[in-house]
């Protein structure tokens, strides 16, 4: 959750970039302020024994992001969502979990344009990349 200090300083002149990582079940996501303290983190989750159709989680998703940008606040947002066709190159998922990764990935970005409104739109980016960046382990320990 935000501090109010940090709400304070989420005015409009601010920027915070928010990466989400999309799953069939959960999306995880981190937002951080420009100067790269992390305003909040966590996952949407929806409730283990809820099986949503790709419709339904957009409207979980929906919800649990207009939250998110409540809680922020107003600010320049950057939004980046992991590519999701790369995840999946080893060939070792189904082409029904691909599929459904690959619509509820569309419904996420578009959620994520529509609430934020992030003047550069929703870029993709390969996770592995941005690990090595901030020297992050795969349990999410700096090194």
């Amino acid at each position: 959750m935000c501090s109010a200090a940090q709400r304070t300083w989420g005015s409009i002149d601010s920027e915070i970039f928010v990466g989400l990582d999309i799953s069939k079940t959960a999306t995880g996501y981190a937002a951080l302020w420009r100067n790269g303290s992390v305003a909040e983190w966590g996952a949407f989750v929806p409730k283990a024994k809820l099986k949503l159709d790709v419709l339904g989680a957009g409207e979980f998703f929906e919800g649990e992001m207009e939250g998110l940008r409540g809680r922020l606040g107003d600010a320049n947002y950057s939004i980046s969502c992991e590519d999701f066709l790369r995840a999946f190159s080893g060939g070792a998922s189904s082409q029904n979990t691909i599929f459904t990764i690959g619509q509820t990935n569309g419904i996420v970005r578009y959620l994520a344009k529509r609430i934020f409104q992030p003047p550069a739109g929703v870029k993709p980016f390969h996770v592995t990349a941005v690990r090595s960046f901030f020297s992050i382990d795969l349990r999410g320990h700096r090194n």
